[in-house]
C-alpha cells in the first residue's frame, strides 16, 4: 500500500483522494477546509500531513500568479511552497504540474525529486479534452453570437489547439489556425482548416469574433492589439510568460480571458482519473 498526501489544488485532487482510497491507498489531505460539500478532515498542520506518506501531490497548476503560494482555492490559509519542501524528506516524492524552473531547482538542491505531472504525454493528450470543452464554454458565455459561422482564430496546433480546432469545425465556426511549424501547419490543412503564418496575423484579427491563445510564447501584444475589434473576445489557456500580453490588453480596453486549469473546472473527475493512472505507472517503474 502506498501512502499519499494531498496539498491544495482544486476538484481534481478531492476525486483524486477518493479514488486513491477506493484503491486501498491511505491519503493524508490539507488545503481544503473551505470545501462545504464533504467533510473531507483536513490534517490539523501541514506537517501533519505531510509526515509519514510516500508521495505528496499538490496543485495543477502548482503555484497561483504570484508564483510563490500554492494554487489552493479551497484552503483558509496560504500555502508557500517552500514550507512543503521544508518538511518533505529526501525519500518522500513531490507531484505537481506546471511547475517553474526556480522551484525545479530549489527543490533539487534540497535533494528532493519532483515529478511535474503534466510532463506526462498521455496525461497531456488526454487534457486537451476537457480544456477544449472549457475554452467552448468560455466562448459561448462570454459572446452574444453564435459559435456556428463565428470568425476564431486559433494560436498554436498542439495538443489542445487541434482538439479545440476539430470541436470548432464540428460546430460550424470558421477556424483560422496561426502557427509557424510546418509540421502542425500540414496537418491544419489536413484537416480542413485555413492555416498562416504568425507573420500574417495583424491582416486577419480585425475580421475575428474570437482569439483562442495556446502558445507559451509572447504573440499578441501592442503592435497587434490595433487591428483588434473592442468586440472581440480573446481566450489565453498558456502558462507563463503567456501569449497575450495582459498590460498591453488592459491598455487596449480588450477583453481578454486569463482561463487556467480549464479541465479542473470542467471535468475534475475525468482528469482525477488519468492523474491516478498516470501515479501508478510512475510507481510501478520505481
Amino acid at each position: 500500500m502506498t501512502t499519499f498526501s494531498i496539498v491544495g489544488g482544486d476538484k481534481r485532487n478531492i476525486f483524486l483522494k477518493e479514488l486513491l482510497e477506493d484503491d486501498g491507498h491511505k491519503v493524508k489531505i490539507y488545503g481544503f477546509c473551505d470545501y462545504k460539500t464533504k467533510d473531507l478532515k483536513n490534517s490539523k498542520t501541514l506537517e501533519d500531513a505531510i509526515k509519514d506518506t510516500d508521495f505528496i501531490i499538490s496543485s495543477i497548476p502548482f503555484t497561483n500568479k504570484e508564483g510563490w503560494l500554492i494554487f489552493a482555492p479551497f484552503s483558509k490559509e496560504v500555502i508557500p511552497y517552500y514550507d512543503i519542501l521544508q518538511l518533505m524528506n529526501s525519500k518522500q516524492k513531490l507531484v505537481a504540474g506546471s511547475i517553474n524552473k526556480d522551484i525545479m531547482k530549489t527543490a533539487k538542491d534540497k535533494g528532493i525529486e519532483f515529478i511535474d505531472i503534466l510532463k506526462n504525454e498521455e496525461i497531456n493528450i488526454l487534457n486537451a479534452v476537457p480544456t477544449a470543452e472549457g475554452i467552448i464554454k468560455i466562448a459561448i458565455e462570454e459572446t452574444e453570437i453564435t459559435l456556428c459561422t463565428a470568425n476564431i482564430m486559433i494560436l498554436g496546433y498542439g495538443r489542445i489547439g487541434s482538439v479545440t480546432a476539430h470541436m470548432l469545425k464540428g460546430m460550424g465556426a470558421n477556424v483560422l489556425v496561426v502557427t509557424n511549424r510546418i509540421f502542425d501547419s500540414n496537418r491544419g490543412k489536413s484537416f480542413g482548416h485555413r492555416v498562416i503564418d504568425y507573420s500574417d496575423i495583424n491582416d486577419h484579427l480585425m475580421d475575428m469574433d474570437i482569439i483562442i491563445n495556446t502558445a507559451n510564447n509572447n504573440v499578441i501584444n501592442s503592435k497587434n492589439f490595433i487591428y483588434i475589434s473592442e468586440d472581440t473576445l480573446l481566450i489565453d489557456v498558456s502558462s507563463p510568460p503567456f501569449g497575450i500580453n495582459m498590460e498591453d490588453s488592459f491598455k487596449f480596453g480588450a477583453k481578454t480571458l486569463w482561463a487556467r486549469a480549464l479541465p479542473g473546472k470542467i471535468a475534475p473527475k475525468s482528469v482525477a482519473m488519468y492523474i491516478r493512472d498516470g501515479l501508478y505507472k510512475i510507481i510501478d517503474a520505481q
